[in-house]
């Protein structure tokens, strides 16, 4: 009986201990995490004005609800390829409230197929982050200068308005 008190009480000071550590590793990994966005935005840049990166340009002036029209600018640059190298560049000006830019910039992935054309691409821009953050663009293989913006549940926007931004 004695024995059995014994490995019980053995094995609840190996599981604290572990525990306890694995809680200081995580608390180490966020104080790293709080050095990385300097990193990520000094990557960012390099990626986007690499000449080797293969880089589209979209334009056009999407609705707005309480001004003219919203001039967009999406740049997505591919970089060397790989997934952790995509990154995009989204402004935006709301004519006639505002000439003052806002810039979004941040990771973005592709997704193959929409709808019935199964070569079409979805851009999930900061596809990283919170749902919330997340814009989609598509792309149809019957229209590649053309991206239209998508809804917030990857749908196309039904209306008689404007969501298409033109290759530059």
């Amino acid at each position: 009986m004695r024995l059995i008190y014994y490995s019980l009480a053995l094995s609840m000071c190996i599981l604290t201990t572990s525990c306890q550590q694995k809680r200081s590793i995580e608390k180490s990994d966020t104080t790293e995490d709080s050095a990385v966005p300097a990193v990520v935005a000094n990557d960012f840049n390099s990626v986007m004005n690499n000449p080797t990166s293969e880089i589209f340009v979209y334009e056009g002036t999407l609705p707005c609800a309480d001004c003219k029209g919203v001039k967009t600018t999406l740049k997505l640059t591919y970089g060397d390829g790989t997934m952790e190298q995509h990154r995009f560049e989204l402004t935006r000006v709301y004519e006639g409230k505002s000439e003052k830019s806002i810039v979004i910039k941040g990771n973005f992935n592709d997704e193959r197929g929409f709808e019935k054309d199964i070569d079409a691409t979805v851009f999930i821009l900061n596809w990283d982050k919170n749902e919330m953050e997340q814009e989609y663009f598509v792309r149809y293989s019957s229209e590649p200068n053309i991206v239209y913006q998508l809804d917030k549940n990857k749908q196309r926007i039904k209306s008689k308005l404007n969501y298409a931004l033109i290759k530059k």
